[in-house]
């Protein structure tokens, strides 16, 4: 039934390559303000024994302006981490094609293609700009919304909604009748 049909070309861009990494991989909000309160109570006690003994020297303030170059080093560490990422994964990157129908799906580029039927999913979820198709936890893959027309968004929500309930913004739903394996594709060879 064409009704049932999605099928965009698309490049992955930064920001979507960084939310689908951001999405499934944020530690929870309670970790980050442990980490930073943790670094700013060692930072305090530091500071506090370099205040109150000072040494012949001053040279137990060494030990604070350590921490407080290592804290300020970490926003930039991070930005070039991902900059490495981003170049790796976009060095390699062609365009692809992304098919699904009411059988399955399908991602192909100009060296490969593999097909999964929709059991092979664990869940899915939609973001602001993404729908991620899990096979496992950590296992995903994504269809970028910036690739789809109005049209072909709405039909690929009808298709994730019939087969997994509501999408968005929810965490992944995993469909009780599932029990496949979900390493299993269907690699062919490209169409010519």
């Amino acid at each position: 039934m064409e009704d049932d049909y999605v099928h965009v070309r698309f490049r992955v861009t930064r920001d979507e390559f960084f939310e689908a990494i951001d999405v499934n991989s944020r530690p929870p909000a309670w970790s980050r303000y442990a980490t930073v309160g943790g670094f700013a109570f060692t930072f305090l006690v530091v500071s506090a024994f370099a205040i109150y003994n000072p040494g012949e020297h001053g040279e137990n303030w060494a030990w604070p302006g350590a921490l407080a170059i290592i804290a300020l080093s970490i926003p930039p560490a991070r930005r070039l981490h991902r900059d490495v990422q981003w170049k790796r994964f976009h060095s390699q990157q062609d365009e692809s094609e992304f098919r699904a129908d009411k059988e399955g799906f399908s991602f192909a580029n100009e060296h490969s293609r593999t097909e999964y039927r929709w059991t092979t999913l664990r869940g899915v979820r939609e973001t602001p700009h993404l729908f991620l198709l899990y096979f496992a936890p950590e296992n995903y893959t994504f269809v970028p919304k910036s690739a789809l027309t109005p049209e072909a968004l709405s039909r690929m929500r009808e298709i994730l909604d019939r087969r997994f309930g509501r999408t968005r913004g929810f965490p992944v739903v995993v469909p009780a009748e599932q029990v496949s394996d979900p390493t299993r594709s269907t690699p062919q060879t490209p169409p010519t």
